[in-house]
């Protein structure tokens, strides 16, 4: 699983590995 920050400080999941 990776976090990606998002320029609002909100977090974008991308569940590839």
């Amino acid at each position: 699983k990776h976090y990606f920050r998002t320029d609002n400080g909100s977090f974008y999941v991308s569940l590839s590995s």
